[in-house]
């Protein structure tokens, strides 16, 4: 389960049927089932606006990326890929990656934009994860090393580290601190 500061939780859950995995919100109040489908909903994260992102698995040759807003659900990666491991921030963005050949790290911007490829290299781009600055943090496998990688919205994208040893899984605070 993720719980958000507002106090209420995102669950994935078996439905009525157990053929499938749900997604479900506790408001506080009641328990919402977000889905009702025959895919496997899977992975929630919740943001503080009640915001939630998963990952849906069909039978067919693509996993996508859907967004709860509240008021609907919305399809952010329909494409052609395996989308894996969303993270969602409290302004709404959204980061996930991609089996696009290769690992590579996407982002979606709520109310606005199209989606936008943020990795395209010969490299696999890995477990990303956005903070409210929009700072965006993921690990990537060099053939023989793996290391961390961030992008600043105004400078770029820089190597967090640079050694010998395997960097994996980075997690950060919501603000750029």
């Amino acid at each position: 389960p993720q719980i958000n500061n507002e106090g209420h939780v995102a669950w994935q859950g078996s439905d009525a049927s157990a053929i499938d995995y749900e997604i479900y919100l506790y408001n506080g109040t009641n328990i919402i089932q977000i889905t009702d489908n025959t895919f496997t909903d899977l992975n929630p994260k919740l943001n503080d606006n009640g915001f939630i992102v998963w990952e849906r698995r069909d039978d067919g040759p693509d996993y996508e990326i859907f967004l709860y807003d509240g008021t609907g659900i919305i399809n952010i990666s329909n494409n052609d890929y395996h989308d894996f491991a969303p993270q969602i921030n409290n302004k709404g963005s959204v980061v996930w990656y991609a089996d696009a050949g290769n690992a590579e790290i996407f982002l979606y911007s709520y109310g606005g934009g199209p989606v936008t490829q943020i990795t395209n290299d010969t490299y696999d781009d890995i477990e990303p994860q956005i903070n409210d600055s929009g700072d965006i943090f993921w690990h990537t496998n060099f053939n023989l090393d793996t290391e961390i990688r961030h992008l600043d919205p105004k400078y770029g994208v820089t190597s967090i580290t640079n050694n010998a040893y395997d960097d994996y899984s980075p997690r950060i605070n919501s603000s750029s601190d």
